[in-house]
Protein backbone atom coordinates (compact mmCIF):
# COMPACT_ATOMS: atom_id res chain seq x y z
CA UNK A 1 0.00 0.00 0.00
CA UNK A 2 1.31 3.62 -0.78
CA UNK A 3 1.23 5.68 2.33
CA UNK A 4 0.79 9.13 0.94
CA UNK A 5 -0.11 11.24 4.23
CA UNK A 6 2.88 12.22 5.08
CA UNK A 7 3.44 14.28 1.49
CA UNK A 8 -0.21 15.78 1.40
CA UNK A 9 0.14 16.63 5.20
CA UNK A 10 2.31 19.54 4.19
CA UNK A 11 -1.00 20.76 2.22
CA UNK A 12 -3.33 20.96 5.06
CA UNK A 13 -1.17 22.79 7.86
CA UNK A 14 -2.50 21.88 11.79
CA UNK A 15 -3.69 24.07 13.88
CA UNK A 16 -1.37 25.79 16.15
CA UNK A 17 -2.11 25.97 20.09
CA UNK A 18 -4.06 28.69 19.88
CA UNK A 19 -6.81 27.00 18.23
CA UNK A 20 -6.47 29.25 15.09
CA UNK A 21 -5.53 27.13 11.19
CA UNK A 22 -2.52 27.83 10.04
CA UNK A 23 -1.45 27.39 6.16
CA UNK A 24 1.90 26.92 4.13
CA UNK A 25 0.63 29.08 0.96
CA UNK A 26 4.27 29.02 -0.62
CA UNK A 27 3.64 30.77 -3.99
CA UNK A 28 0.02 30.82 -5.43
CA UNK A 29 -0.75 30.48 -8.63
CA UNK A 30 -3.13 33.08 -10.39
CA UNK A 31 -6.58 31.50 -11.15
CA UNK A 32 -9.66 32.88 -12.85
CA UNK A 33 -12.44 32.01 -10.62
CA UNK A 34 -14.87 34.96 -10.04
CA UNK A 35 -16.45 33.69 -6.92
CA UNK A 36 -14.59 31.59 -4.18
CA UNK A 37 -17.23 30.08 -2.86
CA UNK A 38 -18.44 28.33 -6.39
CA UNK A 39 -14.71 27.35 -6.92
CA UNK A 40 -14.43 25.48 -3.87
CA UNK A 41 -17.53 23.86 -4.31
CA UNK A 42 -16.40 22.79 -7.74
CA UNK A 43 -12.94 22.01 -5.99
CA UNK A 44 -14.81 19.39 -3.66
CA UNK A 45 -17.24 17.82 -5.86
CA UNK A 46 -13.97 16.88 -8.02
CA UNK A 47 -12.36 15.61 -4.71
CA UNK A 48 -15.62 13.30 -4.21
CA UNK A 49 -15.82 12.13 -7.75
CA UNK A 50 -12.54 11.18 -7.78
CA UNK A 51 -12.58 9.62 -4.74
CA UNK A 52 -15.21 7.17 -6.35
CA UNK A 53 -13.48 6.89 -9.92
CA UNK A 54 -10.93 4.59 -11.24
CA UNK A 55 -9.12 3.53 -14.30
CA UNK A 56 -9.63 6.75 -16.74
CA UNK A 57 -12.11 8.36 -15.48
CA UNK A 58 -9.76 8.31 -12.23
CA UNK A 59 -7.00 9.62 -14.41
CA UNK A 60 -9.09 12.34 -16.28
CA UNK A 61 -10.63 13.94 -13.33
CA UNK A 62 -6.74 13.90 -11.35
CA UNK A 63 -6.09 16.01 -14.60
CA UNK A 64 -8.51 18.68 -14.14
CA UNK A 65 -8.44 18.79 -10.63
CA UNK A 66 -4.41 19.57 -10.82
CA UNK A 67 -4.12 19.40 -7.26
CA UNK A 68 -0.56 20.70 -7.83
CA UNK A 69 -1.37 23.77 -8.17
CA UNK A 70 -4.90 23.90 -6.97
CA UNK A 71 -3.79 22.75 -4.03
CA UNK A 72 -2.48 26.32 -3.24
CA UNK A 73 -5.55 28.18 -4.32
CA UNK A 74 -7.51 25.25 -1.91
CA UNK A 75 -5.47 26.79 1.50
CA UNK A 76 -6.22 30.64 0.12
CA UNK A 77 -9.67 29.91 0.29
CA UNK A 78 -10.04 28.41 3.17
CA UNK A 79 -8.05 30.59 4.91
CA UNK A 80 -9.77 33.85 3.52
CA UNK A 81 -12.72 31.99 4.98
CA UNK A 82 -11.51 31.00 8.22
CA UNK A 83 -10.56 35.05 9.03
CA UNK A 84 -13.33 35.93 7.88
CA UNK A 85 -15.98 33.61 9.98
CA UNK A 86 -17.74 32.13 7.37
CA UNK A 87 -18.06 28.45 8.58
CA UNK A 88 -15.34 29.08 10.26
CA UNK A 89 -16.76 25.54 12.26
CA UNK A 90 -16.65 23.57 9.20
CA UNK A 91 -13.55 23.94 7.38
CA UNK A 92 -11.03 21.67 9.43
CA UNK A 93 -13.47 19.38 9.35
CA UNK A 94 -13.77 19.57 5.16
CA UNK A 95 -10.21 19.90 4.98
CA UNK A 96 -10.23 16.51 7.07
CA UNK A 97 -12.85 15.01 4.87
CA UNK A 98 -10.66 16.38 1.84
CA UNK A 99 -7.61 15.09 3.26
CA UNK A 100 -8.75 11.38 3.57
CA UNK A 101 -10.18 11.51 0.45
CA UNK A 102 -7.49 12.34 -1.68
CA UNK A 103 -5.25 9.77 0.38
CA UNK A 104 -7.44 6.44 0.17
CA UNK A 105 -8.16 7.29 -3.89
CA UNK A 106 -4.18 7.37 -4.37
CA UNK A 107 -3.77 4.21 -2.40
CA UNK A 108 -6.31 2.96 -4.24
CA UNK A 109 -5.16 3.90 -7.78
CA UNK A 110 -1.31 2.48 -5.94
CA UNK A 111 -3.09 -1.34 -5.39
CA UNK A 112 -4.53 -0.89 -9.19
CA UNK A 113 -1.60 -0.22 -10.70
CA UNK A 114 0.68 -3.08 -8.85
CA UNK A 115 -2.37 -5.36 -10.05
CA UNK A 116 -1.95 -4.32 -13.50
CA UNK A 117 1.98 -5.03 -13.52
CA UNK A 118 1.18 -8.27 -12.10
CA UNK A 119 -1.17 -9.11 -15.06
CA UNK A 120 1.38 -7.24 -17.44
CA UNK A 121 3.97 -9.94 -16.49
CA UNK A 122 1.93 -12.56 -17.04
CA UNK A 123 0.60 -11.58 -20.59
CA UNK A 124 2.33 -11.56 -23.68
CA UNK A 125 2.77 -9.26 -26.63
CA UNK A 126 -0.23 -6.15 -27.39
CA UNK A 127 -2.25 -7.28 -24.26
CA UNK A 128 1.01 -6.75 -22.15
CA UNK A 129 2.12 -3.64 -23.81
CA UNK A 130 -1.62 -2.37 -23.07
CA UNK A 131 -1.84 -3.20 -19.33
CA UNK A 132 1.18 -1.76 -18.77
CA UNK A 133 0.35 1.35 -20.89
CA UNK A 134 -2.66 1.78 -18.26
CA UNK A 135 -0.47 1.42 -15.23
CA UNK A 136 2.04 3.95 -16.63
CA UNK A 137 -1.37 6.22 -17.45
CA UNK A 138 -2.06 5.94 -13.83
CA UNK A 139 1.33 6.68 -12.48
CA UNK A 140 1.07 9.75 -13.95
CA UNK A 141 -2.28 10.72 -13.00
CA UNK A 142 -0.91 10.17 -9.17
CA UNK A 143 2.02 11.87 -9.42
CA UNK A 144 0.04 15.34 -10.34
CA UNK A 145 -0.96 15.26 -6.47
CA UNK A 146 3.09 15.88 -5.17
CA UNK A 147 5.28 18.57 -5.58
CA UNK A 148 7.82 18.49 -8.07
CA UNK A 149 10.86 16.42 -6.75
CA UNK A 150 8.71 14.88 -4.15
CA UNK A 151 7.11 12.27 -5.78
CA UNK A 152 6.41 9.16 -3.59
CA UNK A 153 8.88 6.87 -4.03
CA UNK A 154 6.86 3.76 -4.66
CA UNK A 155 4.74 5.25 -7.35
CA UNK A 156 8.23 6.34 -9.05
CA UNK A 157 9.16 2.94 -8.55
CA UNK A 158 5.65 1.85 -10.41
CA UNK A 159 6.23 4.04 -13.33
CA UNK A 160 9.63 2.96 -14.06
CA UNK A 161 8.55 -1.11 -14.17
CA UNK A 162 5.31 -0.18 -16.17
CA UNK A 163 7.92 2.03 -18.62
CA UNK A 164 9.87 -1.24 -19.01
CA UNK A 165 7.53 -3.29 -19.67
CA UNK A 166 5.45 -1.24 -22.17
CA UNK A 167 8.78 -1.08 -23.88
CA UNK A 168 9.95 -4.72 -24.10
CA UNK A 169 6.64 -5.68 -25.18
CA UNK A 170 6.28 -3.25 -27.53
CA UNK A 171 9.78 -4.07 -29.32
CA UNK A 172 8.39 -7.68 -29.32
CA UNK A 173 5.26 -7.02 -30.90
CA UNK A 174 6.93 -4.75 -33.62
CA UNK A 175 9.90 -7.00 -34.33
CA UNK A 176 6.67 -9.45 -34.86
CA UNK A 177 5.48 -7.90 -37.73
CA UNK A 178 6.06 -9.60 -41.21
CA UNK A 179 5.85 -6.23 -42.80
CA UNK A 180 5.11 -2.37 -42.63
CA UNK A 181 1.87 -3.06 -43.45
CA UNK A 182 0.79 -5.66 -41.44
CA UNK A 183 2.36 -3.20 -38.45
CA UNK A 184 0.39 -0.54 -40.58
CA UNK A 185 -3.18 -2.05 -40.41
CA UNK A 186 -2.73 -3.79 -36.73
CA UNK A 187 -6.28 -4.08 -34.77
CA UNK A 188 -7.76 -3.79 -38.89
CA UNK A 189 -9.56 -6.21 -41.32
CA UNK A 190 -8.99 -5.65 -44.79
CA UNK A 191 -10.45 -6.81 -47.65
CA UNK A 192 -9.87 -7.26 -50.83
CA UNK A 193 -12.01 -9.19 -54.47
CA UNK A 194 -8.82 -11.01 -55.04
CA UNK A 195 -6.51 -13.63 -52.34
CA UNK A 196 -4.24 -11.63 -49.75
CA UNK A 197 -0.94 -12.77 -49.21
CA UNK A 198 -0.52 -11.53 -45.82
CA UNK A 199 3.27 -11.99 -45.49
CA UNK A 200 3.67 -9.42 -48.45
CA UNK A 201 0.13 -7.90 -48.87
CA UNK A 202 -0.41 -5.41 -51.61
CA UNK A 203 -2.75 -2.12 -50.08
CA UNK A 204 -3.68 -1.10 -53.54
CA UNK A 205 -5.70 -4.41 -53.81
CA UNK A 206 -7.73 -3.25 -50.48
CA UNK A 207 -11.13 -2.25 -51.04
CA UNK A 208 -14.67 -1.99 -49.12
CA UNK A 209 -16.90 -1.71 -51.51
CA UNK A 210 -18.05 -5.22 -53.05
CA UNK A 211 -21.52 -6.21 -54.88
CA UNK A 212 -23.14 -9.66 -54.55
CA UNK A 213 -21.47 -11.88 -57.22
CA UNK A 214 -17.86 -10.54 -56.51
CA UNK A 215 -15.29 -12.78 -53.90
CA UNK A 216 -14.56 -11.35 -50.50
CA UNK A 217 -11.06 -12.15 -49.10
CA UNK A 218 -10.21 -11.07 -45.76
CA UNK A 219 -7.03 -10.51 -43.68
CA UNK A 220 -7.10 -9.58 -39.90
CA UNK A 221 -4.18 -8.20 -38.67
CA UNK A 222 -3.12 -8.23 -34.93
CA UNK A 223 -1.65 -6.49 -32.53
CA UNK A 224 0.69 -9.10 -31.41
CA UNK A 225 1.23 -12.62 -32.08
CA UNK A 226 -1.82 -15.55 -32.31
CA UNK A 227 0.26 -16.86 -29.27
CA UNK A 228 -0.04 -14.09 -27.56
CA UNK A 229 -3.77 -14.63 -27.26
CA UNK A 230 -4.08 -18.30 -26.81
CA UNK A 231 -5.18 -19.20 -23.68
CA UNK A 232 -6.65 -22.55 -22.55
CA UNK A 233 -10.25 -21.54 -21.46
CA UNK A 234 -10.38 -18.76 -24.55
CA UNK A 235 -11.95 -19.05 -28.35
CA UNK A 236 -11.76 -17.16 -31.27
CA UNK A 237 -14.38 -15.70 -32.43
CA UNK A 238 -15.86 -14.18 -35.55
CA UNK A 239 -19.23 -11.79 -35.56
CA UNK A 240 -20.94 -9.24 -38.23
CA UNK A 241 -23.27 -6.90 -37.84
CA UNK A 242 -25.38 -5.92 -40.98
CA UNK A 243 -26.90 -2.20 -41.31
CA UNK A 244 -26.16 -2.44 -37.17
CA UNK A 245 -27.92 -5.19 -36.27
CA UNK A 246 -25.84 -8.64 -35.33
CA UNK A 247 -26.46 -11.47 -37.69
CA UNK A 248 -26.84 -14.70 -36.65
CA UNK A 249 -24.21 -16.71 -37.56
CA UNK A 250 -24.18 -20.77 -37.21
CA UNK A 251 -21.16 -22.35 -36.01
CA UNK A 252 -20.06 -25.54 -36.89
CA UNK A 253 -21.11 -29.05 -35.34
CA UNK A 254 -18.95 -28.76 -31.65
CA UNK A 255 -18.13 -25.06 -31.67
CA UNK A 256 -19.83 -22.45 -30.03
CA UNK A 257 -18.44 -19.62 -32.58
CA UNK A 258 -17.31 -19.29 -36.03
CA UNK A 259 -13.56 -19.96 -35.81
CA UNK A 260 -13.76 -21.69 -32.42
CA UNK A 261 -10.47 -22.23 -31.74
CA UNK A 262 -8.98 -21.29 -35.14
CA UNK A 263 -5.62 -21.54 -34.29
CA UNK A 264 -5.09 -23.98 -31.71
CA UNK A 265 -4.82 -26.80 -33.75
CA UNK A 266 -2.28 -25.70 -36.15
CA UNK A 267 0.74 -24.75 -33.84
CA UNK A 268 3.06 -23.23 -37.09
CA UNK A 269 0.84 -20.11 -37.08
CA UNK A 270 1.74 -19.50 -33.52
CA UNK A 271 4.03 -17.01 -34.59
CA UNK A 272 1.83 -15.13 -36.74
CA UNK A 273 0.69 -11.67 -36.62
CA UNK A 274 -2.79 -12.22 -39.18
CA UNK A 275 -5.47 -14.23 -39.22
CA UNK A 276 -6.31 -15.19 -42.94
CA UNK A 277 -10.46 -15.19 -42.85
CA UNK A 278 -12.67 -16.98 -44.79
CA UNK A 279 -15.60 -14.75 -46.10
CA UNK A 280 -16.73 -15.71 -50.17
CA UNK A 281 -13.42 -17.10 -51.64
CA UNK A 282 -14.06 -18.60 -55.52
CA UNK A 283 -14.61 -22.61 -55.90
CA UNK A 284 -10.96 -23.48 -55.95
CA UNK A 285 -9.58 -21.25 -53.00
CA UNK A 286 -13.07 -22.51 -50.59
CA UNK A 287 -11.07 -25.75 -50.39
CA UNK A 288 -8.29 -24.37 -48.66
CA UNK A 289 -10.85 -22.66 -46.28
CA UNK A 290 -10.15 -23.23 -42.51
CA UNK A 291 -13.65 -22.62 -41.80
CA UNK A 292 -16.58 -23.32 -44.60
CA UNK A 293 -19.18 -23.08 -42.31
CA UNK A 294 -18.17 -19.31 -41.97
CA UNK A 295 -18.81 -19.29 -45.83
CA UNK A 296 -21.75 -20.75 -45.76
CA UNK A 297 -23.37 -19.20 -42.69
CA UNK A 298 -22.47 -15.76 -44.42
CA UNK A 299 -23.92 -16.31 -47.60
CA UNK A 300 -26.97 -17.59 -46.08
CA UNK A 301 -27.13 -14.04 -44.22
CA UNK A 302 -26.35 -12.30 -47.37
CA UNK A 303 -29.56 -14.15 -49.26
CA UNK A 304 -31.81 -12.63 -46.79
CA UNK A 305 -30.55 -9.22 -47.74
CA UNK A 306 -32.87 -6.39 -50.18
CA UNK A 307 -31.90 -5.56 -53.37
CA UNK A 308 -29.72 -2.39 -52.23
CA UNK A 309 -25.74 -1.41 -50.74
CA UNK A 310 -25.78 -2.83 -47.19
CA UNK A 311 -22.86 -1.91 -44.27
CA UNK A 312 -21.42 -5.14 -42.65
CA UNK A 313 -18.85 -4.43 -40.01
CA UNK A 314 -16.61 -7.46 -39.39
CA UNK A 315 -15.41 -8.07 -35.23
CA UNK A 316 -12.33 -10.89 -34.97
CA UNK A 317 -12.08 -11.41 -31.44
CA UNK A 318 -11.31 -13.55 -28.61
CA UNK A 319 -14.31 -13.89 -25.92
CA UNK A 320 -12.13 -11.66 -23.93
CA UNK A 321 -9.93 -9.82 -25.94
CA UNK A 322 -10.62 -7.18 -29.41
CA UNK A 323 -8.30 -8.37 -31.63
CA UNK A 324 -9.58 -7.14 -35.22
CA UNK A 325 -12.64 -5.46 -36.92
CA UNK A 326 -13.22 -3.97 -40.35
CA UNK A 327 -16.08 -2.48 -42.68
CA UNK A 328 -17.37 -2.49 -46.22
CA UNK A 329 -20.55 -2.20 -48.17
CA UNK A 330 -21.89 -4.72 -50.86
CA UNK A 331 -24.38 -3.68 -53.46
CA UNK A 332 -26.68 -6.87 -53.28
CA UNK A 333 -28.97 -5.55 -56.42
CA UNK A 334 -27.00 -8.16 -59.12
CA UNK A 335 -28.63 -10.64 -56.98
CA UNK A 336 -26.86 -13.90 -55.21
CA UNK A 337 -27.27 -16.56 -57.74
CA UNK A 338 -22.89 -16.78 -58.43
CA UNK A 339 -23.31 -17.26 -54.91
CA UNK A 340 -25.13 -20.77 -54.78
CA UNK A 341 -22.38 -23.26 -56.22
CA UNK A 342 -20.20 -21.56 -53.53
CA UNK A 343 -22.81 -22.24 -50.68
CA UNK A 344 -23.14 -25.81 -51.66
CA UNK A 345 -19.78 -26.80 -51.91
CA UNK A 346 -19.39 -24.96 -48.92
CA UNK A 347 -22.01 -26.67 -46.67
CA UNK A 348 -20.88 -30.17 -48.58
CA UNK A 349 -17.48 -29.50 -46.80
CA UNK A 350 -19.45 -29.26 -43.19
CA UNK A 351 -22.16 -31.88 -43.40
CA UNK A 352 -19.00 -34.45 -44.41
CA UNK A 353 -17.86 -33.36 -40.97
CA UNK A 354 -21.32 -33.90 -39.04
CA UNK A 355 -21.62 -37.38 -37.21
CA UNK A 356 -25.04 -38.91 -35.62
CA UNK A 357 -23.90 -38.84 -31.81
CA UNK A 358 -24.02 -42.33 -30.00
CA UNK A 359 -26.89 -43.25 -27.72
CA UNK A 360 -25.84 -42.86 -24.05
CA UNK A 361 -28.89 -45.42 -23.37
CA UNK A 362 -32.03 -47.14 -24.66
CA UNK A 363 -35.55 -46.53 -24.54
CA UNK A 364 -37.88 -47.80 -27.38
CA UNK A 365 -40.73 -46.05 -25.89
CA UNK A 366 -39.53 -42.74 -26.39
CA UNK A 367 -36.96 -43.22 -29.11
CA UNK A 368 -40.74 -44.39 -31.16
CA UNK A 369 -42.30 -41.81 -30.09
CA UNK A 370 -39.71 -38.89 -30.69
CA UNK A 371 -39.50 -40.55 -34.28
CA UNK A 372 -43.06 -40.28 -34.69
CA UNK A 373 -43.13 -36.28 -33.34
CA UNK A 374 -40.53 -35.59 -35.96
CA UNK A 375 -40.89 -38.00 -38.90
CA UNK A 376 -37.33 -39.08 -37.84
CA UNK A 377 -35.22 -41.40 -39.11
CA UNK A 378 -33.28 -42.18 -36.61
CA UNK A 379 -33.20 -40.72 -32.52
CA UNK A 380 -30.47 -40.77 -30.13
CA UNK A 381 -30.90 -40.62 -26.42
CA UNK A 382 -27.96 -38.38 -25.07
CA UNK A 383 -28.49 -38.81 -21.24
CA UNK A 384 -27.54 -41.47 -19.41
CA UNK A 385 -30.51 -41.88 -17.75
CA UNK A 386 -33.93 -39.90 -16.85
CA UNK A 387 -33.31 -36.78 -15.11
CA UNK A 388 -36.07 -36.33 -12.49
CA UNK A 389 -37.35 -32.78 -11.87
CA UNK A 390 -39.78 -31.16 -9.29
CA UNK A 391 -42.41 -28.81 -8.22
CA UNK A 392 -42.22 -26.00 -6.77
CA UNK A 393 -42.89 -27.27 -3.22
CA UNK A 394 -40.60 -30.23 -3.88
CA UNK A 395 -42.75 -33.09 -5.09
CA UNK A 396 -41.42 -34.98 -7.95
CA UNK A 397 -43.20 -34.21 -11.39
CA UNK A 398 -41.77 -35.88 -13.94
CA UNK A 399 -38.65 -36.74 -15.63
CA UNK A 400 -36.61 -36.00 -18.78
CA UNK A 401 -34.10 -36.32 -20.94
CA UNK A 402 -32.00 -34.93 -23.80
CA UNK A 403 -32.05 -36.76 -27.58
CA UNK A 404 -30.69 -36.18 -31.13
CA UNK A 405 -33.40 -36.72 -34.00
CA UNK A 406 -32.24 -37.18 -37.95
CA UNK A 407 -35.12 -36.34 -40.53
CA UNK A 408 -35.23 -35.91 -44.45
CA UNK A 409 -36.35 -32.26 -45.28
CA UNK A 410 -38.45 -31.13 -47.95
CA UNK A 411 -35.76 -29.97 -49.82
CA UNK A 412 -34.48 -33.90 -49.59
CA UNK A 413 -30.99 -32.79 -47.53
CA UNK A 414 -30.86 -34.68 -44.01
CA UNK A 415 -30.97 -32.53 -40.60
CA UNK A 416 -29.70 -33.27 -37.28
CA UNK A 417 -31.60 -31.50 -34.07
CA UNK A 418 -32.05 -31.88 -31.11
CA UNK A 419 -34.86 -31.50 -28.10
CA UNK A 420 -35.57 -32.48 -24.34
CA UNK A 421 -37.86 -34.77 -23.82
CA UNK A 422 -40.51 -35.01 -20.54
CA UNK A 423 -43.00 -37.61 -19.20
CA UNK A 424 -45.21 -36.51 -15.92
CA UNK A 425 -45.24 -38.57 -12.95
CA UNK A 426 -47.97 -40.34 -12.06
CA UNK A 427 -47.23 -41.19 -8.53
CA UNK A 428 -45.99 -44.24 -6.45
CA UNK A 429 -43.34 -44.66 -8.76
CA UNK A 430 -44.86 -44.43 -12.04
CA UNK A 431 -44.72 -42.37 -14.97
CA UNK A 432 -47.12 -41.70 -18.02
CA UNK A 433 -45.61 -43.66 -20.80
CA UNK A 434 -46.64 -40.27 -22.95
CA UNK A 435 -43.77 -38.65 -24.29
CA UNK A 436 -43.58 -34.79 -24.32
CA UNK A 437 -41.22 -32.40 -26.16
CA UNK A 438 -40.49 -29.53 -23.77
CA UNK A 439 -38.10 -27.52 -26.13
CA UNK A 440 -35.80 -28.30 -29.22
CA UNK A 441 -32.79 -26.75 -30.86
CA UNK A 442 -32.51 -23.15 -32.39
CA UNK A 443 -30.64 -24.98 -35.74
CA UNK A 444 -30.76 -27.87 -37.43
CA UNK A 445 -27.75 -29.15 -38.79
CA UNK A 446 -27.36 -30.42 -42.28
CA UNK A 447 -25.73 -34.36 -42.51
CA UNK A 448 -25.27 -36.98 -44.96
CA UNK A 449 -27.99 -39.33 -45.15
CA UNK A 450 -26.45 -42.14 -45.24
CA UNK A 451 -25.32 -41.72 -41.68
CA UNK A 452 -28.68 -41.34 -40.86
CA UNK A 453 -30.82 -44.32 -42.50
Amino acid sequence: MISVLSLILPLFSPQDGDGQIRFNLGTQKSMDNPNDDEWMTRTRDLISRLSNSSGKDWCTLAKELDWRNRSKKYQAVHKSQAASGIGAGNIQGEIDQDKKRISESLDRRGRDVNDLIEKAYKAKGEEARTLAQEAVEICNAMLLFYDEGKAHKDVLAYLKEAEKIAGTSAQKVAGAYKSDVSKQYAGKIVFSKKPINPLNPDPQAFTTTFKTGDNIYAVAFLKGTVADYEKPDDNFSFAIQIDGERAILQAAPGQEHLYNGLPLSDKSKANDTYVVLDLLPDLANLKKARDPNAVASIISQIERLSARTHKIHFNFATTKTFLAEGDLEIDCSPGVDKYKAIYEEARKAVTGKVSFPAPQMRDANAEAQIKKMHGATKVSIADTEWNIYRADNGAIAGRSLTAYFAYKGKDGNCYVNYGVFTQQYLGKGKYSSVVNQDSYGLTNERIDCSKVK
